[in-house]
């Protein structure tokens, strides 16, 4: 494990049932889709559909969607190794721009305008990639064992007393990697979970994080979209001006 290079890139902890997926296994495979898939919804400007004036709804499509439904579908295309066929005939239900088709696939646009043209020439028919029958690589996995686990407590609770930025292994040269991201967090909230860290703090007041949560109950309905704005922007140069005061 690289000296302080796990802490520099801390993801945030998925609650699963809060995002409605508790059905499914809080592995490092689910729990990295679900932050990639988080951070995508974050960024409205991922969706390209086009915008009518009269639109009322100004939700992107992937948002219309939910994140719970796109995850789901996002997993089971990415659990399959030939999946063409299934692309062609599974998502006539959900209506989406093109970028975010390609997220929920986890295609790039090269290997879809490959696909669109095999289905134009070939007809659904399988599609056989270039590498096949190729042995594929896979990453070797290391067995955990008293040591490694009892290197990583010690690790915690020096890191919890002192609130530095040791790291298991850090008197040492080397930089392996000596167990995964996830399963190190796992490690950690079995054996000292109520070791807790101070999460960023956000310069937003009570009433400015009410409203942001408005806003975005609110893009269902431009009109209380626009009514909430305003209130917004009312309740911003209000609290603009008693700062000059201070």
């Amino acid at each position: 494990m690289s000296q302080q290079s796990t802490f520099n890139t801390l993801k945030p902890v998925y609650n699963l049932v809060e995002l409605g997926l508790d059905d499914y296994e809080e592995n490092e495979l689910v729990l990295n889709a679900i932050h990639d898939l988080y951070i995508y919804f974050q960024n409205s400007s991922n969706c390209t559909c086009r915008r009518t004036p009269k639109q009322r709804d100004l939700r992107t499509c992937f948002e219309k969607v939910g994140f719970k439904c796109f995850f789901e579908r996002h997993f089971e295309l990415k659990a399959l190794e030939e999946h063409e066929l299934f692309i062609k005939s599974q998502l006539i239900s959900l209506s989406l721009c093109k970028p975010a088709y390609l997220k929920l696939c986890g295609v790039n646009d090269y290997l879809l305008s490959t696909l669109q043209n095999h289905l134009q020439s070939n007809g659904l028919t399988e599609h056989v990639h270039g590498n096949t029958g190729h042995a594929s690589k896979t990453e070797s996995r290391v067995f955990l064992d008293f040591n490694i686990t009892f290197t990583i407590k010690q690790f915690l609770v020096q890191y919890g007393a002192i609130h530095g930025f040791p790291s298991p292994l850090w008197h040492q040269d080397d930089s392996e990697k000596v167990v995964s991201y996830f399963t190190f967090r796992r490690l950690w909230y079995e054996m000292i979970p109520s070791l807790r860290f101070q999460p960023y703090a956000s310069d937003l007041c009570e009433v400015c994080s009410s409203f942001k949560a408005k806003l975005l109950v609110a893009k269902q309905d431009i009109d209380e979209y626009n009514k909430v704005q305003v209130e917004y922007d009312e309740h911003r140069v209000a609290v603009d001006l008693e700062r000059e005061t201070l």
